[in-house]
């Protein structure tokens, strides 16, 4: 709905902020389950009673159509034809969709085996390690709230940053022998997510064919949950070919895949020409 109702820097700004709020929902659901847990397994459930709320919201605030179904109906004399347009998806919306797969399968992968690599390193307590993962999750939390700004300024290189960092912080998991460059490790994976995800669900909007916005996301996030859910398979599949067992064992390969992506993209993502002047002219409006 972001990428339908909003343009430009507005809605990079709030796909930042999108990206914040699932990270604030995530802990508050977890927490509030995990305390509900206690009164009975069944009770955890309730948690989704708080999906009533939003649907309020989205009711009372959303308008009944979309900015492009009131330019058709405003071409028709304000009589809309009562026929959607009809979407469709491009070479460019499928290249996007390789790479949010690809990237979403390296940052899952950070994040479920983090927790093994601090406790299997030995130099933090399971306690400690789930801060390590909050951190991942506070710092794409505040990244996403910053994010309009960040794109602004980094403009088609927000997720080559983005990559980079991921694979910085795998290659420092993979030799950290402390809690505190764990720590940091965390931090670069955090803001890694946010960049990379946050700047792919709002460029399709750039690149899709007119009017396809709201197919486009949803193959995109579509794409997101397929690599999620293939992430553990992956992984192991990894540690057998490279021959290590060890939580950290496919960081290294996860890591060149992710630097393999970052030098693909300065290649392929060029600014328009007057895109600095663009970016400039908006900072001082």
């Amino acid at each position: 709905m972001v990428g339908v109702f909003f343009e430009g820097r507005e809605r990079a700004t709030l796909m930042g902020v999108r990206s914040s709020t699932e990270t604030i929902g995530n802990i508050v659901c977890t927490t509030l389950a995990g305390a509900l847990l206690g009164l009975g397994w069944q009770r955890c459930f309730l948690v989704y009673g708080l999906l009533f709320v939003p649907v309020v919201f989205f009711a009372l605030g959303v308008p009944a159509r979309t900015p492009q179904e009131e330019m058709a109906a405003e071409r028709m004399n304000g009589v809309a034809s009562g026929t959607a347009p009809k979407q469709s998806l491009n070479a460019a919306v499928f290249g996007l969709l390789a790479l949010y797969f690809t990237f979403v399968v390296c940052n899952c992968g950070y994040n479920v085996r983090i927790s093994s690599v601090v406790t299997e390193g030995g130099f933090a307590t399971a306690a400690q390690s789930s801060f390590v993962i909050s951190l991942v999750a506070l710092t794409g939390m505040a990244c996403g709230l910053a994010f309009g700004r960040i794109r602004a300024a980094l403009g088609l290189r927000t997720p080559v940053v983005g990559l980079a960092l991921m694979a910085a912080a795998m290659l420092l998991a993979r030799v950290a022998g402390s809690l505190p460059l764990m720590l940091v490790s965390a931090l670069l994976a955090g803001a890694a997510g946010t960049l990379v995800i946050a700047f792919l669900t709002d460029f399709v909007g750039d690149v899709c064919p007119a009017g396809s916005n709201t197919l486009a996301t949803s193959v995109m996030v579509s794409g997101g949950f397929a690599g999620a859910s293939v992430t553990p398979a992956i992984l192991s599949w990894i540690g057998d070919v490279v021959g290590d067992a060890s939580a950290t064992g496919p960081f290294i390969p996860l890591a060149i895949v992710c630097m393999a992506v970052a030098v693909l993209l300065v290649v392929v993502l060029r600014e328009p020409a007057d895109s600095n002047l663009e970016a400039a002219t908006s900072q001082s409006e």
